[in-house]
């Protein structure tokens, strides 16, 4: 959007203020919301069955529905920002996450227990998930492969979606915004930027409705919606967007059926239409008009059948296509334009049976099938197969119950048409030696198959005089994890945790030079040449007081070393501190959050013409220039650049809340390593009937 076009639409700097005095006058009544405890929650992420999150044996951390009404969140983003132990990644494939040290494309991601295609650069974007249509958030951290296969190599996100809880709701949303901007890129060669700070109007606009209905028999429920975000510059010297412009509509439907007391049916499908936009400009001085339009479709249908009390049967099929149309418009030429699609399909049956033997050993037992092809125009053949058998046996042991001892041993089989076989196994570890408190132990090994890109990519740039080709017989990359973790919670008020882990990577696939044709052109290939390892801790607390103070606070600590180059990896910050505050200001019926991350200083690496430098990011400070910094230091040099959001929400006759949202008052970013948006002020009305 050029600076003529946001001046039309300008907004004034005070219009924050003005919209949170326009709320306080704003009188109603408000029921105070029942707080959540662990035992609650039931999660299944864990071990693939239901458990109360207060029984795992595994650690997991857990973002239920509650939590998302609290943190007054736009997005999925919004929500793993500010949680304890990961870190938020941006690029031109989307926003990914980091586990303990993993990257993204190690991260395995699931909507209701089941796996999602779609990664470009090996990126799942998180914004393909509307914040509308879930109910928690469940996260297992380490080495998941034993029972999730290919991809849990660095652990499991699994995104469990709402269901009716009432019999009849309706829920309805209308929000808009503004965006701050720096000024804007000179036109031509000849102009000098204008950093004069401008609001673009509307910088962000969400409408979303949630309808769900239940009898004895049925449930069903339905949810749209329409999001709608402007793409932002944090580089006012070029002309090149840091930020995407994104406009998506999304449909999803969820319906169970009661079949019998024994016998339970479901049917899931949903659909997701997507524009993303922005501006590439390259080192030449070339700009480029980049188009994705991406579509998903997923639907699944499941059955849950309970031959007897102890025992449990469950079935599904689901099939899935991600597709992407990609436009590359060189301005001023065609020379290098792009018209590229990209098809991802995959179809998948799974099983599991769980039995309790002995009223201590839950035995569970489980099959795998998928089918998966790719069509793309950079890839042999233009199209790629995969199939994938895996079985996998599992025994949640309760070995004593005073003291509380669990014991959880498991074993999977993996058989892929690509790479052969694959055994990951686990055992995690439970003792509670009195009621509050507890200890857990976990083994964990990890793999992640080469993609169809690393497998059968075929590159060509000649204007800088090299190719890149695929490997047909590349290995899996692999993990072994461990993880210690201790849990207090003397209070349903008060808990505390403390996990530290350790994870050694090996067979890591990057690129190698094969040979040099008599041409002078370089030809790369895919390789496994690669080690690391990352290790660390996280320390965690929540605390309410009064019934109206909540305090959740976390700080990580994470170490890695990337064993080809002598180096730790590049994008992870060292320390990183996590805190979100709550205040129901029960005088005016309303409810303020004020949610803060510091990221350490963290390592990127940049080509010279002497080699490689690196640089970092939150700027190290001159004093220690090098080596390794401090707790306290590194997160005094993130504070300049911290993530700092305010989040103020007020209830008129329980049905009604009004909410604005500060996000990133500090104007926070850096265009090349770090892509958040800049401040914005976000305003809109949520109805609940």
């Amino acid at each position: 959007m050029k600076k003529s076009d946001r001046a039309k639409t300008g907004m004034k700097q005070n219009i924050s203020s003005f919209c949170i005095a326009a709320l306080l006058v704003c009188v109603g009544t408000v029921s105070a919301a029942t707080e959540e405890t662990e035992k609650d929650i039931v999660v299944i992420t864990g071990s693939k069955t239901e458990k109360s999150l207060s029984d795992t044996v595994v650690a997991m951390q857990v973002i239920t529905r509650q939590d998302i009404d609290e943190s007054g969140g736009q997005t999925i983003v919004d929500l793993l920002e500010n949680e304890n132990g990961i870190q938020i990644t941006r690029t031109f494939a989307g926003t990914g996450l980091q586990l303990q040290g993993f990257g993204s494309k190690y991260i395995l991601i699931l909507v209701d227990g089941q796996r999602i295609n779609g990664r470009v650069g090996g990126n799942i974007d998180l914004l393909r998930f509307p914040l509308e249509r879930i109910e928690r958030i469940e996260m297992l951290k380490g080495p998941s492969s034993a029972l999730y296969g290919s991809d849990a190599l660095g652990g499991v996100i699994n995104i469990i979606t709402r269901a009716p809880k009432k019999n009849y709701e309706v829920e309805a949303e209308i929000s808009s915004g503004a965006t701050r901007v720096a000024g804007t890129a000179p036109i031509s060669s000849g102009e000098a930027p204008d950093l004069s700070p401008v609001w673009v109007v509307p910088g962000m606009s969400k409408y979303s409705l949630y309808t769900s209905w239940r009898n004895d028999s049925w449930t069903t429920s339905l949810t749209t919606s329409w999001h709608e975000v402007e793409s932002y510059d944090l580089d006012p010297n070029d002309v090149g967007t840091s930020g995407s412009s994104f406009r998506t509509f999304d449909v999803s439907q969820r319906t169970n059926y009661k079949l019998s007391e024994t016998v339970q049916l479901s049917a899931t499908a949903d659909y997701q239409y997507r524009i993303r936009e922005g501006i590439d400009a390259s080192s030449t001085g070339a700009v480029y008009d980049r188009t994705n339009l991406i579509e998903t479709f997923t639907a699944k249908t499941s059955a849950r059948i309970k031959p007897s009390p102890t025992s449990q049967l469950q079935l599904s099929g689901a099939y899935s296509l991600f597709r992407d149309q990609y436009v590359l418009d060189q301005r001023n030429s065609s020379a290098l334009d792009k018209d590229e699609e990209t098809r991802d399909q995959l179809f998948q049956l799974n099983g599991q049976y769980d039995h309790l033997l002995f009223s201590k050993h839950l035995i569970s037992v489980g099959t795998e099938a998928a089918f998966e092809q790719l069509q793309a125009d950079r890839i042999v053949d233009k199209s790629q197969d995969r199939h994938r058998i895996a079985v996998f046996i599992q025994d949640d042991w309760a070995v004593m119950n005073s003291p509380n001892i669990g014991f959880v041993p498991g074993v999977r089989f993996d058989l892929d048409s690509r790479f052969g076989t694959k055994f990951t196994p686990k055992a995690a570890v439970r003792y509670d030696p009195v009621d509050d408190l507890a200890f857990k132990a976990s083994y964990g090994a990890g793999f992640r198959a080469p993609d169809f890109k690393e497998l059968a990519l075929i590159f060509e740039n000649p204007s800088r005089s090299y190719i890149v080709e695929g490997t047909p017989d590349l290995l899996p990359e692999t993990s072994q994890g461990l993880n210690f973790s201790i849990e207090y919670s003397p209070s349903d008020v008060a808990s505390m945790s403390v996990n530290l882990f350790r994870n050694e990577i090996t067979d890591l696939i990057s690129f190698a030079l094969g040979e040099t044709e008599t041409t002078g052109i370089e030809r790369y290939r895919y390789t496994n040449i690669s080690s690391a390892m990352t290790q660390g801790g996280e320390l965690s607390g929540k605390l309410r007081l009064w019934d109206a103070l909540k305090i959740n606070l976390g700080y990580s600590y994470t170490d890695s070393h990337d064993a080809e180059n002598n180096r730790p990896l590049e994008g992870r910050s060292r320390h990183r501190l996590s805190s979100r505050v709550v205040y129901d200001v029960a005088p005016w019926n309303s409810s303020l959050a004020v949610n803060a991350v510091i990221n350490g200083p963290a390592p990127y690496y940049v080509p010279t013409e002497e080699g490689t430098s690196a640089v970092y990011y939150p700027i190290r400070p001159e004093s220690v220039p090098f080596g390794p910094l401090s707790a306290l230091n590194s997160l005094i040099a993130g504070a300049s650049e911290a993530l700092i959001d305010i989040r103020f929400r007020t209830w008129i006759f329980e049905q009604f809340t009004i909410f604005v949202n500060l996000n990133n008052i500090l104007n926070s970013g850096e265009a090349r390593f770090f892509a958040a948006p800049p401040l914005n002020v976000i305003g809109g009305l949520i109805a609940k009937l």
